[in-house]
């Protein structure tokens, strides 16, 4: 898939002071300290975010893994919903109470920010290194494989660290 081995080694900006970061049923402040490896889910305007949203259970496992055993790893959930869609989706989102970030992007700013992102929604879950580049494309919930190696990933870096 040409487009996929177009988009590996891209560099993606999050564009964190432009989106709204709701924690559980709260809008808060974005500190600016995000790990070094960041796990971008991103649900753009086309793809139906409140069925995104009602999925969100599935990333549990994944999300419990990143924070018990690879801190230098964050999972990043970017959704845009369409305009019409915002108050239902925040609606939705708040009573969800979903206990890990949830990045709301109103005014389109991750994908000004990022014109290279592909429009295909499979391509829309990445692994970013410490240089904010894309090592890995796929969403490990979905695809096996695809979580395989993106703990393989995770592993050798908390290898690497550990040997310092």
């Amino acid at each position: 898939m040409k487009e996929m081995l177009d988009f590996r080694k891209k560099i993606i900006s999050i564009p964190f002071t432009s989106l709204q970061k709701y924690e559980g049923y709260k809008l808060v402040k974005h500190e600016h300290t995000c790990s070094p490896y960041k796990l971008v889910i991103y649900t753009d305007s086309a793809e139906c975010s409140s069925c995104a949203l009602n999925s969100m259970y599935e990333w549990t496992d994944i999300l419990d893994s990143l924070q018990n055993h690879y801190p230098f790893a964050q999972a990043v959930f970017i959704f845009c919903p369409q305009t019409d869609k915002r108050k239902q989706f925040k609606v939705k989102m708040l009573h969800r109470n979903f206990i890990y970030p949830i990045y709301l992007d109103t005014c389109n700013a991750f994908l000004r920010a990022n014109p290279h992102i592909p429009s295909n929604p499979l391509l829309h879950s990445f692994l970013l290194d410490e240089n904010d580049s894309v090592i890995l494309v796929g969403n490990p919930v979905r695809n096996k494989k695809i979580e395989e190696l993106f703990f393989k990933i995770l592993e050798e870096k908390k290898d690497k660290q550990d040997k310092k």
